[in-house]
């Protein structure tokens, strides 16, 4: 369970690693209060691109002529390499997908610099892609100091108009339409090849819309508060079609279009939109049935189960009809919708809802069907009617020979702390892929011995509701031990069932409370709303034997257990052991593999505060 929680802290941490404070009204600057200190490390400075007039000739024209081999990317923009331009000597002390580069790969890259595997734009990790295309013998007439000179970009397509939209419209501000320009072009390059047609080559720069270095806006930059209607979210860039997103980045020479290749944009790695979330859940639905999840029935608010078979991934990262034999066990269901109509008036029309109401998506993932079976109708049962059978079954018994599953239930509510959500769909994802045989997802821990544990009332210099458990050290100087998170060992003994979020109406609008201002996190105490119903009746169904209520930050990161007053059905003393044994590896995998140097556990560090688990949930 411990490796369980780590790879589950990581996981929702490190796709955004402190650029937003998904909290209770923090203020924007609390959330860098801990920002970390880069004096002790040797970073390099990396000069961002100065930003291109479009219609203004620069780059090279090659005299020689390259072998017929590198045009290999007909129709498509290639990526040879993407350099991380801020923190990369940091980023690469704790993200494996970032590396130092190599001069030897005939991409060209530089030994000095830093580098990443993954792809995405995000907005937070300002990033500069080198590309290139091919230009097919007979595309086009110009010479190549011509194709040099009329090269444009376009990334994504406005909603309202359908057309595609320049890279100089990509802008600064939350909006991201502002005056300067956040995706700049430079070192173009051209060179005929062999055999005909020409190689382009060129850099893209994709800065932050908020300012230099590591950063981001957060939730409370997009509208009035946590209540307000805050869906500008989803609607910001030029496409008006939101962030968290995909867009395909196209090349044209004059008016003709020579290639493509479909990039993600976020506002941290890995974002997803409302809209990409209802997808996925379709995806996966499609998978299994062979039949597409249309607008129009989901218009009819149907509810249950919507789909249940094996699930596999291609090649390409589709979701397949899986083999039983090889693949795991997934149900997609629908638990209930929120109250807002988003056909119901002109303004919700006027947004990019998905569908007329919005769903509670709740997914199931096993090793097999009859894993499932079993404990809801077997296990469960004696749980529920005669615990002691099942203790007396399994007390002596040895690990392998344990053969009861329990369950890991996922859910998110206050849905503007939106991570929670991604790191479910990233969980069940890795998971699908990895299929029966597993995949190994790494992550990094500090040893015991490199954290300053401040433990309730008798460390050195303890505060209450204001100590943590820090890194002892620098970031630069810390050990970092790699572990690994086996898929195929987690379901060999849990089944996954996950909510993406219980407050639907508040992901589509980007706030956390629902249509009528009600905070679920609040309600789960009495469930007046819908929503509440929906999740407290699933809640019931499985009786999960660990529950995982994703939230999202303050200047400080949090794990349960929870200081007083205590909900007077739990059994606290019988519990807090191995919780906060759990928390403490929790701690030590957190500050390994993220931006983050402390900690705070509400039992260690505040006696009476604010964070209590008083409530039901």
């Amino acid at each position: 369970m411990k490796k369980l929680l780590c790879f589950a802290l990581v996981f929702g941490l490190v796709f955004t690693s402190g650029i937003f404070a998904f909290a209770d009204d923090i203020a924007f600057d609390e959330v860098f209060e801990e920002e970390i200190l880069l004096d002790e490390i040797a970073e390099e400075i990396v000069p961002l691109a100065e930003e291109i007039i479009e219609d203004e000739f620069f780059g090279e024209v090659r005299e020689d002529i390259i072998p017929a081999s590198a045009a290999s990317f007909d129709g498509k923009i290639g990526i040879n390499w993407v350099q991380v331009l801020t923190e990369g000597s940091l980023q690469i002390l704790y993200r494996d997908s970032v590396y130092q580069g190599d001069p030897m790969k005939e991409t060209g890259e530089s030994a000095s610099l830093f580098y990443t595997t993954e792809r995405e734009f995000d907005l937070k990790d300002q990033r500069r892609f080198r590309m290139e295309f091919f230009v097919p013998a007979g595309a086009t007439d110009l010479s190549a100091g011509e194709i040099l000179n009329g090269i444009r970009l376009t990334y994504g397509v406005d909603v309202r108009t359908g057309l595609d939209v320049p890279i100089s419209a990509w802008g600064n501000g939350n909006n991201l339409r502002g005056a300067t320009q956040i995706m700049t072009v430079a070192d173009r390059a051209v060179a005929e090849v062999d055999g005909g047609g020409y190689r382009v080559s060129f850099s893209l720069t994709v800065n932050s819309p908020w300012g230099s270095g590591y950063i981001g806006g957060s939730q409370n930059s997009f509208g009035t508060g946590q209540t307000a209607d805050n869906r500008a979210w989803w609607q910001c860039s030029p496409t008006y079609a939101g962030i968290g997103t995909t867009y395909p980045l196209k090349a044209f020479i004059g008016d003709v279009q020579i290639a493509s290749t479909d990039i993600k944009v976020g506002a941290y790695r890995d974002q997803y939109s409302w809209v990409e979330m209802n997808i996925f859940s379709k995806d996966i639905a499609e998978a299994i049935t062979g039949k597409r999840i249309t607008k129009e029935e989901l218009d009819e608010r149907p509810v249950g189960m919507m789909a249940a078979g094996y699930v596999a991934m291609d090649a390409n990262g589709k979701f397949v009809k899986g083999d039983p034999a090889k693949d795991l066990y997934v149900e997609v269901h629908i638990l209930g919708y929120g109250h807002t109509d988003n056909y119901a008036t002109a303004a919700n029309r006027a947004f990019n809802n998905y569908s007329r109401f919005n769903a509670q998506w709740n997914f199931v993932v096993a090793r097999d069907k009859g894993v499932v079976d079993t404990y809801l109708n077997e296990t469960l049962p004696t749980l529920n009617s005669n615990p002691k059978a099942l203790k007396d079954k399994y007390i002596n018994a040895a690990p392998e020979d344990i053969d009861m599953f329990t369950v890991y239930y996922q859910n998110n509510t206050h849905a503007d702390e939106v991570t929670g959500t991604e790191t479910m769909i990233h969980l069940i994802k890795n998971m699908i892929e990895g299929g029966k045989a597993g995949k190994k997802l790494g992550y990094k821990m500090i040893p015991e011995d490199g954290i300053n544990w401040r433990y309730r009332f008798n460390a050195p210099g303890f505060t209450n509701n204001t100590s943590s458990h820090n890194l002892a050290g620098t970031q630069a100087a810390a050990t970092r031990v790699q572990n690994f998170f086996d898929t195929k060992e987690a379901l060999d003994n849990f089944i996954f069932v996950s909510t993406l979020c219980s407050n639907p109406d508040g992901k589509a609008g980007m706030r956390r409370v629902n249509r009528y201002a009600a905070d679920m996190n609040r309600d789960v105490v009495y469930s007046t709303q819908p929503e509440t119903i929906g999740l407290t009746k699933d809640l019931v169904k499985w009786n999960p034997m660990y529950f995982n209520e994703w939230h999202g930050y303050t200047g400080n990161t949090y794990i349960e257990p929870c200081g007083a007053p205590h909900n007077p059905t739990f059994e606290v003393d019988l519990i807090r052991n191995n919780i906060l044994a759990t928390a403490y590896a929790g701690t030590r995998a957190v500050i390994g593999s993220t931006r983050y140097t402390q900690v705070h556990i509400p039992w260690d560090q505040a006696n009476f505060g604010a964070w209590d688990d008083a409530g039901t949930i």
